[in-house]
């Protein structure tokens, strides 16, 4: 087993789960190469009709449906880390989808300390149109550059999804199921030391990212909601590094710190 594929869910749906999946049983990768995680979370984590089928509907797929009582989305990828069997982890949002080609590209780049990206598009559920996505910005920009510093690279380090993580530079890290918003960023930065070489892959293997109003990223924040959360992003930021600071690269986590605070005037005010 490669590459373990990890989907967390709470509403498992046909409509956008059945999607990524169908996108999943299309890769060009052969199929005993990676197996899917299909993980739902929250209290109502028990099987929907739809969830049970859909192992029947995609029986090409190596498909494990996992269920746990805590909810969101870093609770749910912890729990599918810890039955992962891949060399590789590969995290993808049950809302968006994969290019045919995804795993294929990613995993011909991927070494034990090299994280490869892919290109990213991001795509109203509604309206249908695209729009500029800044970790598919970074691609481009650094896209056949051989040697990429973390600080250079640090857009394509601003998620989980959209590559492939070698468990050897994961460790036992795991996100932190106390943040809704921003835990990408800080799981990828406590990794970080971990990271050799950070790589846009050859040929553009696209991940889609869907976007919806009501999603984490998206929704609106009280005041007080969005200074309780940079308050402990910057704590947990700043404890992750006074850990290891002499291997972690000390621009590379300035930048977060930047970043984080750039959020909190960012994110839409109610």
């Amino acid at each position: 087993m490669e590459i373990s594929v990890i989907i967390p869910t709470r509403f498992p749906s046909e409509n956008l789960l059945g999607h990524c999946l169908l996108t999943l049983a299309q890769q060009t990768l052969p199929r005993e190469r990676f197996e899917v995680l299909v993980v739902q979370n929250g209290e109502s984590a028990e099987g929907s009709d739809y969830l049970c089928r859909v192992p029947d509907l995609y029986p090409s797929l190596q498909l494990h449906i996992l269920f746990t009582k805590q909810a969101g989305v870093s609770g749910a990828r912890n729990y599918g880390m810890e039955v992962a069997q891949g060399r590789y982890l590969c995290f993808i949002d049950d809302d968006d989808w994969v290019s045919e080609d995804y795993l294929e590209k990613l995993l011909s780049e991927a070494d034990e300390r090299t994280v490869p990206a892919a290109y990213v598009i991001a795509k109203h559920q509604v309206e249908g149109e695209e729009e500029r996505d800044y970790v598919g910005d970074a691609y481009l920009r650094l896209y056949g550059q051989n040697k990429i510093s973390l600080l250079k690279g640090r857009r394509l380090l601003a998620t989980a999804w959209g590559k492939l993580l070698p468990v050897g530079v994961i460790g036992g890290q795991r996100f932190d199921v106390r943040f809704s918003m921003g835990e990408d960023a800080l799981f990828m930065a406590a990794i970080s030391k971990n990271i050799e070489n950070l790589r846009p892959a050859e040929g553009k293997p696209t991940y889609y990212r869907r976007l919806t109003d009501n999603s984490a990223t998206r929704a609106s924040k009280t005041i007080g909601q969005r200074a309780q959360n940079l308050l402990k992003l910057w704590s947990a930021y700043l404890s992750v590094y006074w850990k290891s600071p002499l291997k972690y690269d000390f621009l590379f986590f300035a930048n977060r710190l930047v970043a984080v605070t750039k959020w909190f005037f960012m994110w839409r005010v109610r």
